[in-house]
């Protein structure tokens, strides 16, 4: 499994927010997605992170290279990706009680 963070612009956000579950998730689904989070950075303008699970750093470009990948993004308001990090989960804690 590899986790993947990427960082991009959006043309607006609430037209993201509307397309993150309109468009791409089948392609997701089909290409290995384990999960997906995304955050939008508290800061001017419409920037975007997603941290997305994945069953291997291959089915991610795999995904990447699909062209309806990039006509889901375009639907989205997705203007471009400026950065990929790769990421290895070191651990995770949880709070026993979460009020």
């Amino acid at each position: 499994m590899v986790n993947v963070m990427t960082e991009f612009e959006v043309e607006d956000i609430d037209k993201f927010k509307e397309g993150i579950e309109k468009y791409g998730v089948d392609l997701r689904e089909r290409h290995g997605c384990l999960s997906v989070q995304w955050f939008r950075i508290v800061a001017p303008g419409n920037r975007v992170i997603a941290v997305v699970k994945w069953e291997s750093r291959e089915h991610y470009e795999t995904f990447l290279k699909d062209p309806a990948v990039g006509q889901a993004m375009y639907a989205r308001g997705t203007l471009n990706i400026d950065k990929i990090t790769y990421m290895e989960q070191l651990g995770e804690w949880k709070a026993d009680k979460i009020p």
